[in-house]
């Protein structure tokens, strides 16, 4: 209690309250006064907020414990802004970010060996490493990334594919049959899905990119199918108006 004293005293008159000597005896890792401040300070309706703010307390002092113990490398300025609404007495969205903050470190020891190995693929594609996981280090918001992660790797591949089948030289079948096409912008478009975590966005718009360029003969000799269908017709037809024109051309000259 004197260690709370000495925290709160110096400040100036009218700016200590309840809620900040609260604070300044947990502070100071004196015992739990919760009872006393519920007993003979506060009313009794606030009994639920002591017991709101003790357990948002202990949840925040139990996670930075083991973000500190297990995952040292993480950034723990995710932790300000609850410090902030539990000094504020917001316990709801204290507590709602602290289930965040937890799921989100239990997501990141999961996650945490893979993500090197993710980044170097990432890296030797000429990819970028996706945004999401690069700001999840501030926000530890890494959950939605365990139930996808493991289309990362395909997504690198099938781009890798891609950009290699888009380098090599064409033939002439194959840049008729791109007409109309633009595999290249199929592939920047994987690159962007990748870069924003959408691994399966990725795998599509790669595959989507291949296929043009597979498909390209097939559409040339098509184009061609099409166009002797349709231009058929008009040649028979002006070779019959050639054969019936040619005769009576020839016998205007006799009939003169």
């Amino acid at each position: 209690m004197k260690r709370a004293l000495a925290t709160v005293v110096p400040r100036p008159a009218g700016t200590v309250g309840v809620r900040r000597f609260m604070d300044a005896v947990d502070d100071a890792g004196g015992a739990n006064a919760d009872d006393l401040f519920m007993r003979y300070v506060f009313p009794e309706d606030s009994a639920s907020d002591v017991l709101a703010r003790r357990a948002a307390r202990d949840r925040l002092a139990a996670i930075s414990t083991r973000a500190a113990a297990e995952a040292p490398e993480l950034t723990h300025g995710a932790f300000t802004r609850v410090g902030e609404d539990i000094t504020a007495w917001e316990f709801e969205p204290a507590l709602a970010a602290l289930d965040r903050l937890d799921e989100g470190l239990s997501a990141y020891l999961q996650l945490r060996d893979r993500l090197p190995a993710l980044k170097s693929m990432a890296d030797a594609a000429g990819l970028a490493y996706p945004y999401p996981l690069q700001s999840a280090v501030q926000t530890w918001d890494f959950t939605p990334f365990v139930a996808t992660i493991d289309d990362a790797g395909p997504a690198i591949e099938a781009y890798i594919d891609a950009k290699d089948k888009l380098s090599k030289p064409r033939s002439a079948w194959q840049r008729l049959g791109l007409i109309g096409q633009k595999p290249e912008e199929e592939l920047e478009r994987a690159a962007q899905q990748f870069a924003a975590a959408n691994f399966k966005g990725s795998i599509h718009r790669s595959q989507a990119a291949a296929a043009q360029l597979d498909g390209a003969r097939t559409r040339a000799e098509t184009f061609f199918i099409i166009a002797g269908a349709t231009l058929l017709p008009v040649l028979m037809a002006a070779a019959l108006v050639v054969w019936r024109w040619k005769p009576r051309s020839q016998s205007s000259p006799r009939s003169a």
